[in-house]
């Protein structure tokens, strides 16, 4: 077994849908994301939906499942491993040029 469920391919940071592959690699599950999904300590995560948030207790074992904020996607946050969350550390400054950063390019997904 892989340390890691069938995730699909990253998707943009504004698109909040499961990542869970379904048949091909390619092929993603595509319900609306609920969940953010922690796979392991270098952070490697994804989106899920209801049904497949569960997959990342058992039986692949994440580090940590949390639901889905819009801290969770934006450019810049930061998991909270104690407080069970992401959240953007930023200033009102810092945050109008990451915005207009991730407007100008494209952003990893969560």
């Amino acid at each position: 077994m892989s340390d890691l469920p069938p995730l699909g391919p990253e998707q943009p940071g504004d698109v909040l849908i499961c990542h869970r592959a379904v048949g091909g690699w390619g092929e993603l599950c595509g319900k609306p994301a609920a969940w953010h999904v922690i796979w392991d300590q270098s952070c490697e995560n994804s989106l899920a939906c209801d049904g497949h948030a569960s997959e990342g207790l058992e039986p692949w074992h994440a580090v940590q499942v949390h639901p889905l904020v819009t801290d969770c996607a934006m450019p810049g946050s930061e998991w909270v491993r104690d407080e069970r969350r992401c959240v953007v550390p930023l200033d009102d400054t810092e945050a109008l040029v990451a915005l207009q950063r991730t407007t100008e390019q494209e952003c990893p997904v969560p």
